[in-house]
């Protein structure tokens, strides 16, 4: 049903789109319709659950392995939110895999992550790419990655004079990795469309984590 509709969506943008002068060709249509998925089968509409007898919760932990998205982002702030009204001074162990995410949506944990008094430190495990590599970067408490993760830091983002919000992105995007870390001078500006894979060594020397877990040493 929700495939026939949103197919349905796609077929009668691409004639509007025809009918103004302009013919949507098929990749134009299945992108459309791939953004339109995504968006519907993992933004989602429920509200968190948070119950006293949740496993995770109770070890003050979250644990993040879905793209970064209004879903998502609701969970993990309401946790963090939750966790920090029960004792404000206890550390929050946030542990993330992710492909990455909507900007907003990352900086929404972001903010709230930085918001809260309690520290929150990040644990990064498996793939941590883009908008999770930020997350992890934001970490208040310590920042640690697994010996076998593997980070991405990608931007890709519109030409900055292109309009405003492009500027206030780009600007917020080179803001937060200037604070947060120590990156190649030549990642800046940060309008190129480049996929910077690394390491866990390489991030230990570029700022972006604390600290390489141990055996031993996961919360």
């Amino acid at each position: 049903m929700l495939r026939a509709s949103l197919l349905a969506l796609a077929v009668a943008a691409s004639a509007c789109a025809s009918s103004g002068g302009r013919q949507w060709d098929q990749n134009g249509v299945d992108d459309f319709f791939d953004s339109m998925v995504d968006r519907h089968l993992e933004a989602g509409y429920e509200d968190p659950v948070l119950s006293a007898t949740d496993a995770t919760l109770e070890r003050r932990m979250i644990v993040v392995t879905a793209t970064i998205n209004e879903r998502t982002a609701k969970d993990v702030i309401a946790r963090l939110l939750y966790l920090n009204r029960l004792d404000p001074a206890a550390p929050i162990d946030l542990v993330i895999t992710t492909q990455g995410g909507w900007v907003d949506a990352t900086f929404a944990v972001v903010d709230s992550i930085e918001a809260i008094d309690a520290p929150v430190n990040v644990w990064a495990v498996g793939g941590v790419y883009s908008a999770g590599a930020v997350i992890l970067a934001s970490g208040t408490g310590k920042r640690v990655a697994g010996r076998n993760a593997i980070l991405m830091v990608h931007v890709n983002l519109t030409d900055p004079e292109a309009d405003r919000y492009s500027s206030l992105k780009l600007e917020r995007f080179e803001r937060f990795w200037k604070e947060h870390a120590r990156l190649p001078a030549d990642w800046f500006p940060m309008t190129e469309e480049a996929a910077y894979y690394i390491s866990p060594q390489e991030a230990l020397e570029l700022g972006i984590i604390d600290e390489i877990a141990e055996r031993g040493s996961f919360p």
